[in-house]
């Protein structure tokens, strides 16, 4: 997803295939797995629910680093 795609996304706003995630937490999980058993979607981690983007600080237990 380039930079253009990502503000596209973040208009749209919220719905049936696209959801907001502020932090890495078990719903990101749960929305996975929702989409994974339906027709797929975006989850985009690191924005609030009204679609501002806020970041994420990212810990040892997610993996990454």
């Amino acid at each position: 997803m380039n930079t253009t795609q990502l503000f596209e996304t973040l208009a749209q706003g919220e719905g049936a295939c696209i959801e907001f995630k502020s932090s890495f937490q078990k719903e990101v999980a749960e929305t996975l797995t929702a989409f994974a058993n339906t027709q797929g979607g975006t989850v985009l981690i690191g924005v609030g629910d009204a679609g501002q983007i806020v970041g994420i600080t990212i810990q040892p237990e997610t993996g990454a680093g």
